[in-house]
């Protein structure tokens, strides 16, 4: 790994976001370390108390925006790159499903953390249960 991907492991981290997820899609996607960099720079130059969900750059790549849980409208991927449900490929949806599943627990308690709420009566309940996962299983079954 080079200096510069070893500074977005490290700036991606230090806001709490999942560097090795954004790194291995940044490669995949053919978009450079100072493509990210700038992205965490953008980030920490805003002010997230009053940012709007559409404000896709208000967090570091790496990072997940609880509000995505609270509307059916777009995904925003590791990236931070939104996506309109109802344009998304049906395998995309597909994808996107299987990996909130696949991390529902983890989801569900970061969810709780900024967002007190009674407990559901499991991380995969609270999953299907959102206004998200509501729209991309409508998403899903129009296809």
């Amino acid at each position: 790994m080079t200096s510069e991907w070893a500074d977005v492991f490290d700036q991606v981290s230090a806001c709490g976001g999942n560097a090795v997820e954004a790194i291995r899609r940044a490669w995949e996607r053919g978009v450079s370390a100072e493509q990210v960099l700038e992205g965490v720079t953008r980030a920490l130059a805003s002010t997230p108390d009053n940012r709007a969900f559409e404000d896709w750059e208000a967090l570091a790549p790496g990072c997940l925006d609880t509000r995505v849980f609270t509307q059916g409208t777009w995904w925003v991927d590791v990236l931070r790159v939104p996506h309109r449900i109802a344009s998304m490929s049906d395998r995309y949806v597909a994808n996107v499903i299987g990996f909130l599943r696949n991390d529902a627990e983890h989801f569900y308690e970061t969810y709780l953390f900024g967002h007190p709420m009674p407990f559901a009566e499991s991380p995969q309940a609270w999953l299907e249960s959102t206004v998200l996962m509501k729209a991309l299983r409508s998403r899903q079954d129009a296809s």
